[in-house]
């Protein structure tokens, strides 16, 4: 199951048992249905403890800002460093990958600002698991914003 889908599938879970599992399919803000006002989400952790935190402001269904924070299990920012052991690049590929995820932060939140909608965040390349924690992040904060 892709992460989309088991993001999706979790808010669908916990809000069934809270009786509003027909509102849960449409995560596009623009179809209404969300309260004005700021969310915070986070999403599950990684394999070393990391994680994504987003904050969603919406206003007259349409989400106005979204701040994307990729986070190291201590709590860190993930920045420069992030990929790196001990200070030094051991591995170019795992560098590499590790700083494009970061770089893919931004563009995520930018997509869902520009459209509304949770679906139409494509995956940039080479950033899949950052990806994977925008949505459930963007689901876990979309949870706390249904009207």
């Amino acid at each position: 199951m892709s992460r989309r889908l088991r993001a999706a599938a979790v808010l669908a879970g916990g809000l069934a048992l809270a009786g509003c599992a027909a509102e849960v399919a449409d995560l596009n803000v623009a179809d209404g249905g969300f309260a004005d006002g700021s969310y915070s989400g986070v999403s599950a952790p990684d394999d070393q403890g990391g994680y994504g935190e987003v904050e969603v402001t919406i206003a007259g269904d349409d989400v106005t800002a979204v701040e994307f924070v990729l986070r190291q299990a201590d709590g860190t920012t993930k920045g420069e460093d992030y990929g790196k052991t001990n200070g030094q690049v051991i591995s170019e590929e795992v560098y590499a990958r590790a700083q494009a995820g970061i770089a893919a932060a931004p563009v995520y939140a930018a997509r869902f600002v520009e459209t509304d909608d949770l679906d139409a965040v494509d995956v940039v390349t080479g950033a899949s698991l950052t990806h994977g924690q925008f949505l459930e992040a963007v689901a876990d904060a979309l949870g706390s914003a249904r009207a």
